[in-house]
């Protein structure tokens, strides 16, 4: 496991919240704490990928690392649900998620973004493009993972193309609550269905099945 986090502001603020910060991490055994600092307006000396996401600053070194596998022709399908932020249910996610990609015989790799009131479990599945059993193996588990989830009351953050429609048919609440009311809101800013029609599964209405 690794974390990476980043406190802001004036110099005196964030040493005094790293001193909590590492005080709290230090605590538990075997973690080790590592400490980089930049100033606001030091984008040249920020050069780690993870440092250029803390620090706001665009890049295309995570796509290079998801060419890995099969070089320009990896395909990735991500697949990132969101959970409470508490820690029974981000254990109780994981397990979910290990089981179900274990069921297509794909490995689980997953990292988690935390936020005050949620957690997201970002994971991705790799494949040959030029390989159809691999392409197909890696779409059918989409599928699955999908509705495995949604049956254990969990649903996306995020969904690729292919799947924006299946997926914002999982949050089916109260007769699809929730898409009636993106409709509503399609309805009166872009009666004409000009803007990004199906986006997230939000269609306008002339193109409403």
């Amino acid at each position: 496991w690794a974390m990476r986090f980043a406190l802001y502001g004036r110099r005196e603020v964030v040493d005094a919240q790293y001193r909590v910060v590492d005080a709290a991490f230090t605590a538990i055994p075997g973690v080790e704490v590592e400490r980089r600092a930049y100033a606001g307006d030091d984008v040249a000396g920020v050069t780690m990928h993870d440092d250029k996401v803390q620090c706001g600053i665009p890049g295309m070194e995570l796509m290079d690392r998801f060419m890995e596998p099969y070089g320009e022709y990896t395909g990735h399908l991500d697949f990132s649900p969101v959970s409470p932020h508490t820690g029974r249910e981000v254990v109780e996610v994981i397990g979910l998620m290990k089981s179900l990609y274990g069921r297509h015989d794909i490995p689980y790799v997953a990292g988690l973004i935390m936020s005050p009131r949620n957690v997201l479990h970002i994971s991705t599945s790799f494949y040959d493009t030029r390989d159809e059993r691999q392409t197909s193996r890696a779409y059918d588990a989409y599928r699955d993972l999908v509705t495995g989830m949604a049956e254990a009351g969990y649903g996306l953050y995020r969904t690729n193309l292919r799947y924006m429609d299946f997926v914002a048919e999982q949050y089916d609440f109260n007769d699809h609550a929730l898409r009636r009311f993106t409709e509503t809101i399609k309805d009166a800013i872009d009666p004409n269905g000009i803007l990004s029609p199906g986006k997230q599964g939000i269609w306008p209405r002339a193109m409403r099945s």
